[in-house]
């Protein structure tokens, strides 16, 4: 119990950068703050993934964009190509929307992927909180009948000497 009451926990409070923080307060307060902390953590990277997500389609579609742009302009013979470099144009054109296609659609899967493992994670950790709850409340049942026979020893302790001084008196 003492250990438990003495551990130092850790925070993130960025990704880079830890700070140690002692925990108050009783071991199933400890509980409720890691799994508090652990779910805040899951979720901000889950929220992170999103982001990430949006902000590559994003990039991907500027780039599409400027792509379509220029071979646009290309076809149009803007830049002084006809003909056979036209179709060439074309069939390039063609094959990098789905090469882009199909990027996108691994990027999804991936995704989805890693948000299966993160769900994954998160009942391992919440079974873990669940346990922790458990041994905790267990050492402190634990530590109320220890604190009880150490009462009742007191007493047969006192007994005794009490005892021992009715002897000696002649």
């Amino acid at each position: 119990r003492q250990l438990v009451d003495k551990c130092d926990a850790f925070r993130l409070t960025s990704p880079n950068a830890l700070v140690q923080i002692p925990l108050a307060g009783s071991a199933e307060a400890k509980v409720a703050q890691l799994a508090e902390r652990v779910q805040q953590l899951v979720m901000a990277l889950q929220k992170r993934c999103d982001e990430d997500k949006e902000e590559l389609e994003v990039q991907m579609d500027k780039i599409h964009a400027r792509l379509e742009a220029r071979m646009g302009a290309l076809e149009r013979g803007e830049d002084g190509t006809l003909g056979r470099e036209a179709t060439w144009l074309r069939e390039a054109r063609g094959m990098i929307g789905a090469a882009l296609t199909e990027a996108q659609g691994q990027w999804r899967q991936e995704l989805a992927q890693m948000k299966g493992e993160q769900r994954q994670q998160l009942g391992l950790l919440e079974e873990l909180a669940d346990a922790s709850r458990q041994s905790s409340a267990r050492m402190e049942k634990a530590e109320r009948a220890l604190q009880v026979h150490e009462r009742s020893v007191r007493r047969s302790e006192e007994q005794l000497k009490a005892i021992s001084k009715i002897q000696e008196v002649p």
